[in-house]
């Protein structure tokens, strides 16, 4: 599969759960009860699938050969942009890790609190990031890399899609949608 397409897809799958993200924010405001499994569960596949799949092929792929190969424009909109963003995004969830902990031992209103916030930031930072990502960001690659390049950056992403490392992350992937969407 195209490798532009495949990231494409992995938008989806993300923006799936952000919308689930989003529903349980507003369970806790509407019932005042927060699902510390779900939350749990998001933290995971943010860090398992998100960052350590879908950021992994970006920052490792696709943007370092942008920055390389490009260069000039690239490097704005890479290293002060996209990477800062996955950096916030990294942020977001180590802060709901750490609130969700705070909740699971004080119960506090504040912990609450802290949790829809950095849920809801990373939610709409992510939404916003991604859509810049398939309007802006890969049709300018597309633009400027030269097909002998496009055709280097595909074999790397095929290489890593057909790797049995990316085989477990899919089946964990897998695994945590299946908690998150139910």
């Amino acid at each position: 599969m195209d490798y532009i397409k495949y990231l494409e897809e992995e938008h989806a799958i993300i923006n799936r759960v952000l919308n689930r993200v989003e529903e349980k924010c507003v369970s806790i405001v509407e019932d005042n009860k927060v699902d510390i499994k779900f939350f749990s569960t998001f933290v995971n596949f943010t860090r398992e699938f998100t960052d350590q799949v879908h950021h992994a092929k970006e920052e490792g792929i696709l943007f370092k050969d942008m920055v390389e190969i490009i260069k000039g424009p690239a490097i704005n909109v890479i290293n002060h942009g996209m990477l800062v963003e996955h950096q916030l995004a990294r942020h977001y969830i180590a802060s709901l890790d750490e609130n969700i902990a705070q909740y699971i031992e004080y119960k506090t209103p504040l912990a609450k609190a802290q949790i829809l916030a950095n849920a809801l930031s990373y939610v709409n930072l992510m939404r916003s990031h991604s859509k810049k990502e398939n309007d802006l960001v890969y049709p300018f690659s597309e633009r400027m890399f030269e097909d002998d390049t496009k055709e280097m950056i595909q074999e790397k992403f095929d290489d890593y899609i057909n790797s049995k490392a990316n085989e477990r992350k899919q089946k964990r992937k897998d695994q945590l949608l299946k908690i998150l969407e139910n």
